[in-house]
């Protein structure tokens, strides 16, 4: 019987940010659950580069050779996680809190050569375009109440908005997504090390 392994690509981001975004999240409202937010587990925030959803296990030796010739033409890049937005919008009932990448430009390139990539072993093309985010908080509209909107309020109307760090983006991994009751737990499949 074939396995499948539910898969992405992301930039990990340094401790130092992970413990930002984790007292924004508290500081802010996102972990009322009783609001109607379920946030991200600090550590298991990451920028997402491409969701590869349920792949077979036989084919992720092929997706780590392809991210290895990749990455030897990708440069690392100078990051900067700061802003705040939400899908698909604060007036649009948001199901997303998340915080921005400054600049976009070079990470929107590496997203676009590895969605060249991965196409090359079938995987189809992403249909939106590529907005690089980190996500914070998911919303479920059901609960969301006048607590919901005085956390969204304030947040909509953050100034200045909020800056988390500093990073390079020096690595690409092949992440692992088994999906538990209590949150998904992340493991490393591979890592790719950007040239300096």
């Amino acid at each position: 019987m074939q396995t499948n392994i539910r898969a992405f690509i992301a930039i990990p981001l340094t401790r130092e940010i992970h413990q930002q975004l984790g007292l924004f999240i508290q500081s802010y409202g996102l972990a009322n659950r009783d609001a109607g937010f379920r946030p991200v587990k600090p550590e298991n925030i990451h920028l997402t580069l491409k969701f590869l959803g349920d792949v077979k296990a036989a084919s992720l030796p092929a997706i780590s050779e392809h991210l290895d010739r990749l990455t030897v033409t990708l440069k690392q890049t100078s990051i900067t996680i700061s802003g705040l937005g939400a899908f698909p919008g604060w007036f649009k009932q948001p199901r997303v809190i998340w915080v921005g990448v400054q600049p976009v430009e070079p990470i929107q390139r590496m997203s676009e050569q590895i969605e060249k990539a991965i196409s090359a072993l079938g995987f189809p093309a992403e249909r939106k375009p590529f907005s690089p985010h980190l996500t914070l908080a998911r919303v479920n509209q059901q609960v969301a109440g006048q607590r919901y909107q005085e956390v969204i309020t304030r947040l909509r109307n953050l100034q200045p908005a909020p800056v988390f760090g500093d990073m390079v983006a020096d690595k690409i991994i092949l992440f692992k997504s088994d999906l538990q009751p209590s949150g998904p737990v992340y493991s490393i499949l591979s890592a790719h090390r950007l040239k300096g």
